[in-house]
Order: structure tokens, then sequence, then C-alpha cells
């Protein structure tokens, strides 16, 4: 495991480490409208499909410098520990040669190795302006964590086979399942996801699967042609939905030049691209701008789309959607404890005197863990404007609240004696929420000492972890070797409290697993989804 896998925050090069002076904008706005456009954006698209820092890119662009001039000898050296290229510096670059090239040239090609340095060479350009236009640079010291943050959200990446297990499970599976659900509560999102788009969400998600895997790039070699047509899929029974799809996935070249333009001062906004991650050319083809906007539909993103089936006023999907989670967590709860060799007592929600017990509970011995699992999400002004007022609520409705929540339930159980509690003298709190939530410890360390002013009851330790994470969590315990689980969140409490669950994780080598419930879902669900796109029905139970 690589460090810089393993630190949230790192610094990338620009062109002024290099030399000295930052490129002059006008002369950078010349040399993108003289470049092979279409050369250029085929190199592009798949520059954002592989490995960021690329060892073979990264020593061959370093010569391919050192060989334009004798002055840039050892360049190497100036690079340090740099981070050579970022998603956020290539989508930067896909904003100016979109908002600058040459539409005429949209055609003209260009050697692939030329063609990776030309891009590498504009991302140290633009490095240097991320920031220069925006509003980010008044009280620039007081804003970094912010920033920071945001970066470190922004640069989140997900598990591909846990979050198409999980999002299937969720929505077409655990959303059916009626009894789960009190009369009031419940909503039947397939059926109205259906009415609105012309097709399931299981159909939907095949599809997504299908497009997301055909733009992968075998081996990180980048290739003269990266464009698909519906061509490529002309085989599936399901072309024409896919068709539609690849339409509501995608945005013009006129479109996308327009707002690049628009929005190329803001370091951060790159929200076209992520609600179109697909940009259509003019004859048909389609190239992906950044695969992983287009594998966040198949989870982030499909919340919201599930969520505009519903008028804008509706309370009742919010709430439903949450429920959905709350009985997806204590699914896998569940399916864990029951396949580990320690023996948990896993406790579902119950009532107590009108009120709900935690989401899910977990009991071994003396130690309890109260779990609370959230249906809430990033605000989008934290990932692209660093707001520190929307990072804030984000950090209190995602950590903070919860894990008050949990006490006061826990406290109200305690008072009542509840038999729950007998035999128990260390109680554990965490939040379990959809998205992700990395954090900085000067965040972390407020957001702690506020809580524990707060607390009534003496708890063990208390933790945040996002749905990924706690997926991780699980798994690890239902290694035959492992540790009991509180002795794993003692030792992330002890060795490292301001850092989240996944870089303790990786720091004290715990290789990361899936559950073995997640992974057999996906062989079933990508299965399933051969047959939905060749044809063979399936039965919608």
């Amino acid at each position: 495991m690589s460090k810089k896998s393993l630190d949230p925050v790192g610094v990338y090069a620009t062109y002024s480490d290099l030399f000295g002076v930052k490129y002059d904008k006008r002369k950078l706005v010349d040399f993108i409208y003289d470049l092979p456009l279409g050369g250029i954006i085929t190199v592009l698209s798949q520059m954002n499909s592989i490995e960021m820092e690329n060892k073979f890119i990264r020593s061959g662009f370093i010569a391919f410098l050192e060989h334009q001039s004798l002055d840039l000898s050892n360049i190497g050296d100036r690079f340090d520990e740099r981070i050579l290229y970022t998603p956020q510096g290539l989508l930067s670059v896909w904003k100016w040669v979109l908002a600058h090239g040459d539409f005429e040239k949209i055609n003209v090609n260009i050697n692939l190795e030329t063609g990776t340095y030309i891009i590498l060479y504009l991302n140290l350009i633009i490095s240097d302006y991320l920031y220069e236009d925006e509003n980010q640079n008044q009280n620039q010291n007081q804003n970094l964590l912010y920033d920071f943050f945001s970066n470190i959200n922004f640069n989140a990446s997900q598990d591909p086979v846990a979050t198409l297990a999980r999002a299937s499970i969720l929505y077409d599976e655990v959303a059916r399942e009626v009894q789960l659900f009190n009369k009031k509560e419940f909503i039947d999102i397939n059926t109205e996801f259906l009415k609105k788009y012309g097709y399931t969400i299981k159909e939907y998600l095949a599809i997504l699967f299908a497009i997301h895997t055909s733009f992968i790039v075998e081996g990180d070699i980048i290739k003269p042609s990266a464009a698909k047509s519906i061509d490529n899929f002309s085989e599936f029974l399901l072309v024409k939905k896919m068709e539609l799809i690849l339409e509501e996935l995608s945005v013009n070249m006129e479109q996308a030049r327009e707002w690049s333009r628009e929005n190329i001062s803001m370091s951060w906004n790159f929200q076209l691209f992520r609600e179109n991650p697909l940009l259509k050319l003019s004859d048909g083809l389609y190239l992906s701008i950044n695969r992983e906007f287009l594998f966040e539909k198949v989870y982030n993103q499909l919340f919201y789309k599930i969520r505009e089936c519903f008028s804008k006023e509706s309370e009742q999907i919010i709430s439903f959607i949450g429920r959905c989670f709350e009985n997806y967590v204590d699914l896998i709860t569940t399916e864990a404890g029951s396949l580990s060799s320690i023996p948990y007592e896993v406790i579902s929600e119950f009532t107590f005197g009108g009120n709900r017990s935690p989401d899910c509970i977990i009991k071994l011995g003396n130690k309890l863990l109260a779990i609370e699992a959230k249906n809430r999400r990033l605000k989008l002004d934290s990932l692209i404007s660093s707001n520190p007022e929307t990072i804030q609520f984000d950090l209190g409705k995602m950590i903070e609240e919860p894990i008050v929540q949990l006490h006061n339930c826990m406290k109200k159980l305690s008072d009542r004696g509840h038999p729950i509690l007998d035999g128990v003298d260390q109680i554990y709190l965490l939040a379990v929420t959809q998205g992700s939530i990395a954090t900085l410890p000067p965040f972390i360390d407020a957001i702690n000492k506020k809580l524990v002013d707060s607390f009534e009851i003496p708890i063990k330790a208390f933790y945040h972890m996002d749905i990924e994470e706690y997926e991780w969590l699980l798994a690890i315990t239902t290694n035959k070797e492992s540790r009991p689980l509180f002795r794993i969140l003692d030792n992330k409490a002890k060795l490292a409290p301001l850092t989240s669950f996944k870089n303790f994780a990786l720091k004290h080598f715990y290789s990361k697993k899936r559950l073995d419930f997640i992974n057999r879902k996906f062989i079933q669900i990508t299965d399933d989804f051969v047959k939905e796109l060749a044809g063979e029905r399936l039965t919608i139970h």
C-alpha cells in the first residue's frame, strides 16, 4: 500500500513549481486552440479512467520534459513527492479544452504518447489558475481547511462491487418488502420509477453497468479510439432503453462549451460533468468525461433520480428511503453476526415507552454498540464551493446529531432500567451515513469535545462511518481469525481518534474486505443483468 493511498491530503504540482512563473493565460488559450481537439479529448477521456499517478506515465512525462530543454535536467527532483495529476486537475483540463478548443479540429487525431504528455502539461499550467478568480483567495488561511475538506471528499472513491450490490439490494429488494414498513410509510418506488422513466430500476442499473464497463481502459493502456455508439450495444434487447439512458447521461459539445466558459474560474464546480458524465459528439459517438462520475449514477445519484419521481414537497419519500437504509444496515449486521465465530447478539430496532431504540444494536458480554443509520449526503455547496456554513451544517447532520440522538436514546433506556442494558457497562455509539464524509482532524476534534461535554451517561467511545466503511468493519469481524469487533473499535479510538475508519484500517493492515453476502449478491445481480440485457426476462418480485 503506497503512502499516497493513505494520506488524506497531497500537494499537486504546478507549472510555476517547475519554471518559477505562471504560464501566460493568453498564450494558454492560443495553445489550446491550436491543438488537434479530437485526439486530445480521446486521450483525456481515457486518462480519467486509468490509475491516477500511473508510474509509467509519470516517468515518461518527466523524461519528455527533460528532452525539451537543457534547463530541465533532474526535473524529477523538482517534482519531489508532489502529485503530477489529479481527478480535479484533469476535469479542469476538460473545462479549458472545451471552452477554448477549435471544434473544427474534432476529427484531427494525435500521437497517443504526445497527447498524454500535452494533457499533463496543460494540467500543470491550469493548476496554477485553479483558485485565481475565486473569492476563495480572500481569507485564504481561514478557509484552507474547508478547501481541504472539499478536496478530500471530491476525490473519495467507492468500491464498484459493493456499490452496485448495495444499490440493487436497497432499491430493488428492500424497497419492495412491504412487510418491513408500516402502511403509512411504504411507497412503491419501483412502480413510480417505471412510470416516470419508462424502465425499471433493475433495467437502469443493468444498463449503467454495461455502459460503465464499456469505458474501462484495459491494462491502463490508452488506445486510438475510446468513443462508443449505440451500435456497440446493438445485440442487447434493451437497446432502445439504453439509447434513452445514453441521451440522459450525455451533454453535447456546444452545451459543454457554453457551460465550461461560464464556470471555468470555479475550480470545484464540475456539476455538469457529474450530471452528464458522457460527451456526445456530432456523429452520435459518446466519450466518457469521467468514469467515476458515471459510476456515481449507480448509487449516490440514483437516490436523486428516485426523488424526482415525487413532488418537491413530499417528505414521505425522504422518510421511506431513510427507512430502507435502516433496514439495509440491519440486514447486513444480522448477516455478519450469523457468520462470525464470535457469539455477537444482534438486536433489531424495537420500541419502548413510545420511543424507538437505535436502528441496530450489537452486544458482546459487557459491551454494547448502538448504531444509527442516516440517509444523509454532503450538500453540493460542501463539494464545489468549500462553503464553511454548509460544511458545518453537514458535519452536524451527518456526525454530531446522530451521536446525540444515540446518546439520548441510550440514556432513556438506562433511566428505565431496560433489560437490554443488563450486564452492560461499556456503551459505544456509531453513526452510519449513506454518503461519504471524509473529515479533517480539527473538525472532528471540535465535534468530539462538544459531544463529550454534552454526555450525561458514560460513553466508552463514539464513531462515524459511511456505509462502505461499515460494510468493511463487518467484513473484518466475520474473518475466522479476527479479533472481536470491540477490540477493533478500541484500537481505532486509541490509535486514530481523529481520522476516518478507512485510513485507520489501511494504516493498521486491515486488508480491504467485503462481506461474503455482498460478493454473492454481486454475482447474482450481474448474472441477472446479463439475462436482462440478453432478453431473458426476470420475474419481478
